[in-house]
């Protein structure tokens, strides 16, 4: 559940422009996403993240992705905040445009519309991307989903360093400073969580939204658009989803001689689609699993494992695979005295009989990933 990938709601309609503006750190994600899972899935309100993504990458990379099921949408229908009623009193509420006007609140083929409506010069087959975002997405009622982690957020506040007894209330209300009567607050980019209350129990929230999601489509880690970050410690045991693979994936490759394949792919987006040609091939999901599989070793230990990877002897040297090499190539030379099908035999023996014997390790991947960085020339 990659919540970092979403372009968060703001009140003022920046949101897309701010998503654009974090290109690198959603490259990264991006990256990092496709080299550890077989699927993403990102929760919006509306579409503009999928919009920044073919800004950034390209209509292209994005059909591909949509096209081979490795991006997902989770659409939440509505906006959350917290709301202040005529006495001191107020509560996570949802919000929506009775009239379905707005991209956030209409149904999810108006959403899309909106979204690459933005895009429109961008983009050569809006049909097709329309379509393959239609089938890609789930479609979920944000209310629904509030009022579910609705007594969590309340209960882990009161562990917030900023709660005071005084805040207390009844029946799922608060009374929380700094708010006008009849007034709303939701995220937007003077969020401060560690030092406003309000703004860390919408942080809370907005958390506990993305892991319950996490839950409910069975996703192995996840990833939040929180801006809770490291300021307020709220949620460590919780957040057992997020894979600590994810944390140690950039400082794996660069031991392993592979360069920043974000910064990479930003810099020469034509080359985006062969990357994910790569992350779908036999060796990533052999590397998926043997990374995942380290989750529980430091990262010293995972680089010993690393080197013994390195050290495996490919199944082709050995017997009986050299066997049926010697038997293949041999029997062809003595078919054709001419030479032809003895070429024809090398040929397969270089690169069908490796292909099919060289076996099943992540270091191949590893391989894949240099080779590929190694096409691309990064632009000065």
């Amino acid at each position: 559940m990659a919540g970092d990938l979403s372009a968060t709601f703001n009140l003022d309609g920046g949101h897309l422009q701010r998503y654009l503006q974090q290109q690198t750190r959603i490259a990264q994600s991006l990256c990092e996403q496709l080299l550890l899972h077989d699927q993403i899935l990102i929760p919006a309100s509306d579409y503009l993240a999928a919009a920044g993504l073919v800004l950034l990458f390209g209509e292209r990379a994005v059909i591909s992705l949509l096209e081979a099921d490795q991006l997902r949408f989770v659409r939440l229908r509505g906006l959350f905040g917290f709301a202040r009623g005529e006495g001191q009193d107020g509560g996570l509420v949802t919000f929506q445009d009775p009239l379905g006007q707005r991209p956030q609140d209409s149904s999810v083929e108006t959403s899309i519309d909106a979204a690459l409506s933005l895009i429109a010069e961008k983009i050569t087959d809006r049909e097709k991307l329309k379509q393959l975002l239609l089938k890609n997405t789930h479609a979920l009622e944000l209310s629904q989903v509030i009022d579910i982690v609705r007594d969590d957020t309340i209960s882990e506040l009161r562990h917030c360093a900023l709660w005071r007894s005084r805040f207390e209330y009844k029946h799922g209300l608060l009374k929380l400073p700094k708010m006008e009567k009849m007034q709303v607050r939701v995220l937007g980019p003077d969020t401060d969580s560690a030092n406003n209350v309000v703004d860390a129990f919408l942080a809370l929230a907005l958390m506990n939204v993305e892991i319950y999601l996490a839950n409910q489509f069975g996703c192995a880690s996840t990833s939040t658009a929180s801006p809770i970050g490291d300021s307020l410690n709220l949620k460590t045991k919780r957040l057992h989803l997020e894979h600590p693979a994810r944390d140690r994936v950039w400082s794996f490759l660069e031991i392993a001689s592979v360069p920043n394949l974000a910064a990479l792919t930003l810099s020469d987006t034509q080359k985006f689609s062969d990357l994910l040609a790569l992350t779908r091939n036999r060796n990533a999901k052999v590397f998926r699993e043997w990374f995942h599989s380290t989750a529980n070793l430091s990262e010293k230990q995972v680089f010993a494992g690393y080197i013994d990877l390195l050290h495996e002897i490919p199944w082709v040297q050995k017997a009986p695979v050299k066997a049926i090499r010697f038997v293949l190539t041999t029997a062809a030379d003595l078919c054709d005295q001419s030479g032809i099908t003895g070429k024809l035999a090398g040929a397969f023996d270089t690169f069908a009989v490796d292909s099919l014997f060289k076996g099943r390790s992540a270091k191949y991947f590893v391989e894949d990933l240099r080779t590929f960085s190694g096409k691309i020339g990064v632009k000065k």
